[in-house]
């Protein structure tokens, strides 16, 4: 399937976050949904989406596991990262952006 919008792969373990972001983007992007960091690296190899908007704290694997695994991964290291969390300690923010990620909204 080609989809006629832009891929963006959301990952939040959050229904509440979930909601909000798939109400907000639903209309102008193709989304697909990710629970946890393992079955985000699974949707990310299986459809390589334009974008991925990844929560940092999440079961199984966190967002900065994904990010590493991404880091070392040609296939994945292209696509760009935009961290949306609730976490915004530097500590937070200065991992993420170490670990690939594109943009950390808080």
């Amino acid at each position: 399937m080609q989809p006629n919008k832009p891929v963006v792969l959301v990952v939040d373990d959050d229904p509440v976050n979930l909601d909000i972001l798939v109400q907000t983007l639903e209309q102008d992007y193709f989304l697909i949904i990710a629970k946890n960091g393992k079955r985000a690296l699974d949707l990310a190899f299986s459809h390589h989406p334009d974008l991925i908007l990844l929560d940092i704290l999440m079961p199984e694997m966190d967002g900065f596991e994904v990010l590493a695994v991404m880091g070392k991964n040609k296939w994945l290291e292209s696509i760009p990262v935009i961290i949306i969390s609730a976490e915004s300690a530097s500590t937070y923010i200065d991992s993420a952006y170490d670990l690939g990620a594109t943009e950390y909204i808080s």
